[in-house]
Order: structure tokens, then sequence, then C-alpha cells
């Protein structure tokens, strides 16, 4: 869980759920996606 998200010069301050990379593809993942606790409780 992360608790601050920063996004170019943008700050976003919450709870989020960070997800890597598709390692199915490369064990490099490189991306990640980071999706807001409190909008997503299913995940």
């Amino acid at each position: 869980m992360e608790n601050k998200v920063t996004s170019g010069e943008n700050e976003i301050i919450g709870e989020f759920k960070k997800f890597t990379g598709d390692y199915a593809i490369s064990k490099r993942a490189k991306g990640a996606l980071y999706v807001s606790a409190d909008a997503n409780p299913e995940l």
C-alpha cells in the first residue's frame, strides 16, 4: 500500500494499491499502476 503517488509535478495523497508490469512477458517489468484503495475495495 502506498500513501502518496507522484505523477509528473502532481502529488496525490491517499491510499493506493500498486500493481507492477506484466511478469508473464518479461521478468524486468517497468510499468506501475496505482489504484485508489477507497474507490476499489474489491481489489
